[in-house]
Parts: C-alpha cells; structure tokens; sequence
C-alpha cells in the first residue's frame, strides 16, 4: 500500500504539493452540451480549446462486445453510443447536473438548509432543450438508470416541481448516508468539483472531479493515499465509473510534480439501502490497466464513428 508521502516527488508535504496542483487547475474551465446538429455528448473547454468529456466517452464505450469473464463485461450497453439520442442525453444532464452541484452545495451549508436547498436546486435546473418540455426531461429521467427513484410522469400534475422535489430528497438523504460512513475516514479535502482538461498519451478530454481528498490514516473503507473521489447515485456501479474514474486519476499529472496518479474511489450511496458501496483503486480487483485500455479503445471509436469531432466541440463551445 503507497505512503501518502509517495505522491510527491518535491519535498514538502503531500498535502501542500497537491493543494498547489488544484489551485494550478485553471478556473475559466466550462462544460456544456455538443450542438445537437453533432455527435452525442458533452465537452469542456478552457476557452481556448475544446474536449471531449470523459463521461461521454466511457458512456459511448460497448462493453458487451467483452468476454463474459471481463472485468469490465456488461450483458447491455445502455450509454450514449447504443441507446440514447443526443436529446435525450441532453435531458439527463439536466437533471444530474442540477443534483450533482446541490448535493456539493449543500454539503458546505450549516444543518436544516432545507429552504436554501430548494433555491438551489430552482437555480441549478437548467431549461429544457429547444423543443422540450419538462414532462420529457421528467419522463427520460425516469426511464433511465441516473435516478432509480424518479417515477413516471404518468400522474404527476407538474412535471418541473416534481422534479425539484426529488433532487432535495436525494440531495438531503444522500448527504446523510454519506456523511455518517464517511465519518469513518480520516481525510482532508483540498479540492471541490474540480473542473479540468487533461491530455495523456496524446488523449484530450475533460471532466469534473467531485472531491480530491488525502486519507491520513489507513481506513478499512479505501485504504490510505491521496485520492480522487467520485459520487454516485446510481443504483450499482457500472463499468463505465471505472472508466470515468480511472482517466480522472491522471487529470493532475498536467498540473503538479506528482511521481504517480492519484488514486480513485468511487462512492455509491444508496438511498434506498442507507449505505455506501465504496471501490478503490487499491483494491486488488480495480480494473485499472483494462479500464485505461477501453477508454482509449472507444475513444478512438467515437472520433472513428462521428466526423469533424473537434471542430463541432468548438462550435459548440462558440454558444456559450
């Protein structure tokens, strides 16, 4: 098991080195959605660039082509590439984005933050896409596996409210179940949704990193080191958050002198089960080198399947 001290090459200490590299991220970094006339997907860019998300491409990645005894085998691909259209994409992120930035919100704010919570979320939902009403970001949600408790439209009377509704009670329970387990471990966090784009081996993408934590003490959860820590509210842990999270891992390599990649661990609370499923990279069964290998195996595929990848990304990002 690595010492936290392993992850700096420069004397000082670990914590020090790596606040540095997530100050060094540049802050101007935004995402949003590829033009609907282009590639399914998501990107982020710096304002002098533009890439592809890493969400998009673990999302676009087949993993049912794998051996069964993979891994990271899955019977059904359901991402981006063989299920869902750019719309209905679209609408998940809506939704997911909203969640994801009032869970962390909230998590900084004092107890019984309900009221400024619902604010929150009201702020952090974005319209629908051109076209779209709420009912058809209400209806894809709850067909998808993004939010397990999201039920159908069918006799719902406001399909926006509903939604609001929802967010807080996931955000409010899962903020919960998240801070009791994590009570266990003895971390620092020194970096908060973390936006960055990173290039490896002559692959761009971006992403946003939900936590960059130091462990101090060994914890029976995930060991001890410095970690990227990714939040999920899925109802299992897929292949593709292998993916996700083993591509952030090396995000700060372009930042710091670090000696090696970060860890990860991917946190899955489970609302309904009041528990947290943890994976991390220091477990012995952590698909590390074959998660690394597909992401650029669909990566390749997804530049191969959709033309003029890089010029949509910047025409995409010429909207914002």
């Amino acid at each position: 098991m690595p010492e936290t001290s392993d992850y700096v090459c420069d004397i000082g200490s670990s914590y020090a080195q790596l606040k540095a590299a997530a100050n060094a991220v540049p802050k101007n970094i935004h995402s949003g959605s590829i033009n609907p006339r282009g590639p399914p997907g998501s990107y982020y860019s710096d304002g002098s660039r533009a890439v592809i998300s890493a969400r998009t491409i673990a999302e676009f990645a087949d993993y049912s082509t794998l051996p069964d005894d993979h891994p990271l085998y899955e019977p059904e691909s359901r991402g981006v590439g063989t299920g869902r259209t750019p719309r209905e994409t679209d609408r998940i992120q809506i939704y997911t984005a909203a969640r994801g930035s009032a869970f962390h919100l909230y998590k900084e704010m004092p107890a019984d933050s309900e009221a400024e919570l619902e604010e929150i979320v009201r702020r952090e939902l974005d319209s629908p896409p051109v076209g779209d009403e709420w009912v058809d970001v209400h209806e894809t949600v709850a067909e998808s596996d993004v939010a397990p408790h999201v039920d159908s439209p069918a006799h719902q009377k406001d399909s926006y409210e509903t939604l609001v509704e929802r967010i807080c009670w996931e955000v409010v329970d899962a903020s919960r179940i998240h801070r009791k387990k994590w009570r266990d471990v003895d971390a620092i966090t020194i970096g908060k949704e973390v936006n960055f784009i990173a290039e490896v081996d002559g692959y761009g993408w971006g992403g946003r990193v939900d936590r960059v934590n130091i462990v101090k003490e060994v914890s029976e959860a995930i060991g001890q080191g410095a970690f990227v820590s990714e939040l999920k509210f899925t109802n299992e842990i897929r292949p593709r958050d292998f993916l996700q999270a083993e591509v952030y891992r090396h995000a700060f390599d372009d930042f710091a002198y670090v000696d090696r990649p970060l860890d990860a661990v991917i946190v899955r609370i489970d609302i309904e089960s009041e528990t947290c499923e943890m994976k991390s990279s220091l477990d012995e069964d952590w698909p590390g080198d074959e998660a690394w290998k597909q992401f650029r195996s669909a990566y390749d595929r997804y530049y191969d399947n959709y033309h003029n990848v890089d010029a949509w990304l910047q025409r995409s990002t010429d909207r914002y």
